[in-house]
């Protein structure tokens, strides 16, 4: 699958996932995970962390010339987005900051590109 092609199928499953929130189809964090599912079950095709040696030391030899820092192969981040509560599971998604959210966590590597993401509830990633 090329980049254009992926870009073009997020772009339908995002319309998709805002059309069921906006006709009141779906909850916030069900229109999110509508986005974020479809393209999480063809992720690992495209997104990877790597495989050999060689792969490793380019990874480790880009971040390096981006950070001046040894030896690191993909920079992870992770981020709570505030919801409002939910109807059903109201405690699932009430987080340590007092505020209903969810979490998405990505780890990316020297030339800015994913190799792993992930999204959930409160208590299922690391944020």
């Amino acid at each position: 699958m090329t980049r254009n092609t992926f870009n073009q199928i997020s772009e339908k499953i995002l319309t998709f996932g805002l059309y069921r929130l906006g006709h009141g189809n779906s909850t916030y964090i069900e229109a999110v995970q509508d986005v974020v599912k479809a393209p999480y079950k063809t992720c690992r095709e495209h997104i990877k962390f790597p495989e050999s040696e060689a792969v490793t030391r380019a990874a480790i030899e880009t971040f390096q010339d981006l950070s001046n820092l040894p030896n690191i192969v993909g920079a992870i981040e992770g981020s709570h987005v505030r919801i409002k509560a939910p109807k059903d599971s109201v405690v699932d998604y009430f987080s340590r900051y007092q505020q209903h959210d969810f979490i998405t966590q990505a780890v990316v590597n020297g030339q800015k590109l994913f190799l792993d993401f992930a999204c959930g509830f409160p208590g299922t990633e690391h944020a």
